[in-house]
Parts: C-alpha cells; sequence; structure tokens
C-alpha cells in the first residue's frame, strides 16, 4: 500500500485545498487519525483535515478512523462527535496511546479492509504454528540426536516477498548473517541458501550432533528453524538439554526480528504464534543427568508445547520470558509423559 499524504504530495499547479482534495478522491481508503489539535481554518470554515473528511464521505470511500486519547479543544471534540454521528451512520473508531499502539491498529485495519476479513487470525496461526513445529523426523537425525523444531507464525498473513524482493542476490547472505549473529549458527559451521518461490532455506553443510540445522523463511514471514539440543552429560540414553533447549528458541526468536526488520518495512508483522516440537520423542529424556537414575520415554509422545501455540508481540521474540515459557512449557510436556530425570 502506498500512503498519499499533504508532506509527500509534491509540488504541482493549482492551490493545496484542490490538490489534496484530488488525492482524497484518488485513494481507496481513507486514514483519518485524530489528535490534540483541530488545525488551522480553511476557507470553508473548517480545517482542512475536516474538508479531507467530508470530501471521502460524499465520494463514499471506506473510512478508518484513530483517535488519540487525550484531552481536545472543543472545536476537535466537536470533529470527533461529527464522524461518530448517529448509530446507523457514523464511524467506528479505535483509541490509541502510543505511536507503537496506532501503527498496530493501523495495519490491522487495513488488513482487515484488504482482505474483507478480520486481518489477524490468532487461531489459524496457532494451528499452522503447532503443525509446522510438529513437522517431519529431523533430517539425518539418528538414535543418537535429538532435534528442537520451532515455528514462528505471524497472526496477520500477508505476502512480505514477491518475485522482486526474491531476486534480491544480497537477501540469502544477509539472513545467512542473521543466523551467525544470533547464534542458531556458529561462525564454525557452513551454510548454504536455496530461494525458492515458497521463501528462503538456509541449512548447514554439515550435521552438528547428527543434526542438520535448518531455518527456512517463507513468503509471509513464517519462520521454521532446527538444530541439535541433546545433552552431552550421559551417555545412557537421549536427553534434551534445557540450556541447549532454551538458547535454540532464544536465537529463534532474535533471528525471526532480524528476518523482519529486512523483508517487513511497513511492519504488517506485530504478533506471531509460536510453538516447539521434539520431532522424533522415542527414547527420548528431558535434562541433564550426572548419576545412573534416568528416565526417559520408550513410546513416542507429543513433545510439542505449548498447545495451543502461545501469542507474542513481536518485541517480546527473543527475550527472557518469551525463552521461559516454551522451555516451562516442553519440560511439563516430558513430566507429564514420565520422561524428565530426577537428576535434571
Amino acid at each position: 500500500m502506498h500512503p498519499v499524504m499533504a508532506e509527500t504530495a509534491g509540488a504541482r499547479t493549482g492551490g493545496p485545498h484542490d490538490a489534496l482534495l484530488a488525492e482524497v478522491r484518488a485513494a481507496e481508503v481513507f486514514v483519518l487519525v485524530l489528535g490534540a489539535r483541530y488545525g488551522s481554518l480553511a476557507a470553508s470554515g473548517r480545517s482542512p483535515t475536516e474538508d479531507e473528511y467530508d470530501e471521502a464521505l460524499a465520494r463514499g470511500k471506506p473510512i478508518l478512523v484513530f483517535v488519540h486519547d487525550v484531552d481536545m479543544p472543543p472545536e476537535q471534540r466537536a470533529f470527533l462527535e461529527r464522524v461518530r454521528g448517529a448509530w446507523d451512520r457514523g464511524e467506528l473508531y479505535e483509541k490509541f496511546a502510543t505511536p507503537e499502539q496506532l501503527t498496530l491498529a493501523i495495519a490491522t485495519a487495513l488488513a482487515r479492509w484488504k482482505t474483507g476479513s478480520g486481518g489477524e487470525s490468532v487461531e489459524t496461526a496457532s494451528r499452522d504454528a503447532v503443525e509446522l513445529a510438529r513437522g517431519q523426523q529431523a533430517p539425518g537425525a539418528s538414535s543418537s540426536g535429538v532435534a528442537a523444531r520451532i515455528a514462528l507464525v505471524p497472526t496477520i498473513r500477508e505476502p512480505l516477498l514477491g518475485p522482486l524482493e526474491l531476486e534480491d542476490a544480497h537477501l540469502p547472505e544477509i539472513l545467512m548473517t542473521a543466523v551467525r549473529a544470533t547464534r542458531l549458527a556458529s561462525h564454525s559451521v557452513g551454510l548454504t541458501a536455496r530461494v525458492t518461490r515458497a521463501g528462503v532455506a538456509i541449512a548447514s553443510t554439515s550435521t552438528a550432533d547428527w543434526i542438520t540445522i535448518t531455518i527456512e523463511l517463507g513468503v509471509d514471514g513464517t519462520i521454521v528453524a532446527q538444530a541439535p539440543v541433546r545433552s552431552t552429560t550421559s551417555r545412557l540414553g537421549s536427553f534434551v538439554d534445557p540450556d541447549k533447549f532454551t538458547s535454540f528458541v532464544t536465537a529463534a526468536g532474535e533471528f525471526a526480528k532480524l528476518a523482519w526488520e529486512r523483508i517487513d518495512a511497513s511492519s504488517v508483522i506485530q504478533r506471531a504464534a509460536v510453538a516447539a516440537s521434539l520431532p522424533d520423542s522415542t527414547y527420548t529424556g528431558w535434562g541433564n543427568v550426572t548419576g545412573n537414575m534416568i528416565r526417559m520415554s520408550t513410546a513416542s509422545f507429543d513433545a510439542t508445547a505449548p498447545i495451543p501455540a502461545k501469542v507474542y508481540q513481536r518485541g517480546a521474540l527473543g527475550q527472557d520470558r518469551y525463552a521461559r515459557e516454551l522451555t516451562a512449557a516442553m519440560a511439563r510436556t516430558f513430566a507429564d509423559a514420565g520422561a524428565t530425570s530426577p537428576a535434571s
């Protein structure tokens, strides 16, 4: 979408009044943001903003209204009351207190208008996150390898990588640099990237602890990552190292933020559903074992957590609480299956 504002109208013939009303007539949707100032009066006796609103109203344009939660002067309050109108012909509006809240509100409302739906679908994103996290048995996995997968699915699914963006020769290298910067893979691990119409897939050129490290970035910003998390403190079986798991989900969250900074300049993605999984939980336990008393699963169980997937604000990904919550949810899954070592 392309925003049209007085600040970006540029030089043109004719007066600003006629030029800006022409822009309103050409626009597909009118976004009205009302703050603490009404503005100077135009020849109509109203502010230019109110004149633009009248034009949008007369032309039958879709109108989205956002109101700053501050004290307003009488003339601005009267304008708002006019916008609200009567029950059967007024405009609903949404309040905001900060620029960040306004950004999210506008992005969500525009997505809802564009798709003719609710825009944000938490239920769909949660379901997809769980299914993507479960995935298939990890490539290169063996009885000695323990792989964890995580899926981060935006709650607003908009194409962010089109054919032109996917042709950017710098994109794979930027993403691989982000993989290393967040420690999803160390600098000693070789990486390759493959670009398809589905997005960008990054993989390690060798296995680490029998597991191939993979990171997939979909065209809508969905991220699925996989890495080894096996504990090395016991030779009696395969165990998940809780610290490695925490580091992995932290790194995946930080990678998501870096990747979205690159492909989501308009900040469409504000929230994401997150779920993690151990795709093959057979003969697997949870914890670092120091003695000979161990507990592990003797049959496969659904090591996916949390269910339903937890929805996080974009800025919370990779932070301490996010990582602790995902780790605790996975630890509870193993505990319920009787696969937690008493020494962990």
